[in-house]
């Protein structure tokens, strides 16, 4: 596997269960795999905003990642999209993709 895109959570659930373990375990099993790359969908402020407990379980996943050796992007959004209605356009749903592109410090843009 070259790349690793992980947004996984379960605090909107009531739990932060896959945010520490889930995600340590994913960290643990990516480094054993010599995985190329860990993109991690985090959060904007994390490192200053422990007393939130998905904040801090963001930081907890960061400091994982970095503490792996496994080259890596954190994606600090402000928001989250799915989170609220006042980003979600009132049409219907159709197919097709959304592209971006995130340029690396140390890489090409994908």
């Amino acid at each position: 596997m070259d790349v690793i895109v992980s947004s996984a959570n379960s605090y909107m659930k009531g739990s932060l269960d896959t945010d520490f373990q889930g995600n340590k375990h994913l960290i643990e099993a990516a480094a054993r795999a010599d995985v190329g790359r860990f993109v991690f969908l985090s959060i904007v402020s994390c490192e200053a905003a422990s007393p939130v407990p998905h904040f801090h379980a963001k930081k907890v996943a960061e400091d994982l990642i970095q503490a792996s050796g496994i080259p890596y992007v954190f994606v600090r959004a402000p928001t989250f999209l799915d989170q609220s209605t006042d980003f979600i356009a009132k049409v219907p749903k159709q197919a097709g993709s959304w592209r971006w592109a995130i340029r690396l410090r140390d890489g090409p843009m994908f």
